[in-house]
């Protein structure tokens, strides 16, 4: 059996942004410590749901903060990207997080992250299917 931790970066209170993220890598980093395989990082936008927009870069972070942890995303959400500039970000990131990388991908779910992009909903299963 194996064990993860996801962070979805979420403040109820609305803390600040750097305090959020210092949690969550105080989380990885006894993650890590505690011998558990994985920290998974979660994308949201334009909330305090979750801070973190970029999943990618923030396991750039985690991975520099922890010794041997598997990072993943937990997702990156395809219908709001290009998918080639998702592929290069993904073959970066796993090679400075030195192959910790593991990478989870969905199809998002929140009506005014995709409004706010200019974006239909509805769209999302034919983009999400591209992006893949």
């Amino acid at each position: 059996m194996k064990f993860g931790l996801f962070l979805l970066g979420h403040s109820a209170t609305k803390a600040p942004a750097q305090q959020v993220f210092q949690q969550m890598l105080e989380q990885a980093q006894l993650a890590d410590e505690l011998g558990f395989d994985a920290v998974w990082l979660a994308e949201h936008h334009f909330s305090s749901y979750g801070y973190s927009p970029s999943p990618l870069m923030t396991a750039l972070k985690v991975a520099d903060s922890t010794k041997r942890v598997r990072v993943g995303t937990a997702v990156v959400v395809l219908p709001l990207h290009h998918p080639l500039d998702v592929a290069e970000q993904i073959a970066l990131a796993d090679q400075l997080t030195g192959g910790r990388l593991e990478v989870g991908f969905g199809s998002g779910y929140q009506e005014y992250e995709f409004s706010r992009w200019g974006m239909p909903l509805s769209e999302k299963g034919e983009r999400f299917a591209e992006g893949l």
